[in-house]
């Protein structure tokens, strides 16, 4: 068989598809019913399925109350949901400045803002990170660097004692003898 005599598929719809005359170069439409190769997803009737449906009746039944328990508890999420925005709004009402006095809308003007606090807080988190790691790790390492040196110079002090002490001893003890 030759490449030429297969025909060539353009289009895949499922009423119609085109397939090319390789010798004459025109396309002609082939009906879905006779000539067509390709078979679309909607185009399938429940006849195909008689048979198999006795086998998959559990599993459809199954498949179908797994899908009817998520369509429900996807409800009540949303409607959950839209209680919790209710609430929120609730605890949160926003305020119509239009009837409150000059006074209050300055006192509400200079009130605290939850963004400034949080900019702050982060700012503060921050330079407290960076001291933490940076400027905390360097004092630490000159504690244990000051801590060093003591200890250094305690034991030099001690040896001088000890050299002192043992000086004299045998300055004593010489003259004894």
């Amino acid at each position: 068989m030759d490449n030429n005599d297969i025909p060539i598929i353009t289009d895949t719809e499922a009423e119609t598809s085109i397939e090319q005359d390789p010798e004459e170069k025109i396309a002609t439409i082939a009906s879905n019913a006779t000539q067509n190769i390709t078979k679309s997803l909607f185009n399938l009737t429940l006849e195909n399925f008689e048979d198999e449906e006795e086998q998959n009746s559990l599993e459809f039944k199954a498949y179908e109350s797994r899908l009817h328990q998520e369509m429900k508890d996807w409800k009540t999420l949303l409607r959950q949901t839209y209680s919790d925005l209710k609430k929120a709004k609730q605890k949160h009402p926003i305020i119509d400045k239009s009837v409150l006095s000059h006074e209050k809308i300055k006192y509400l003007e200079k009130a605290p803002c939850l963004q400034n606090f949080i900019r702050e807080s982060l700012d503060f988190r921050h330079q407290a990170y960076i001291f933490l790691e940076l400027d905390y790790a360097d004092t630490m390492d000159m504690i244990r660097n000051l801590e060093d040196q003591c200890e250094h110079r305690l034991n030099q002090v001690m040896a001088e004692k000890i050299r002192e002490n043992l000086a004299s001893f045998s300055k004593n003890r010489t003259r004894q003898f």
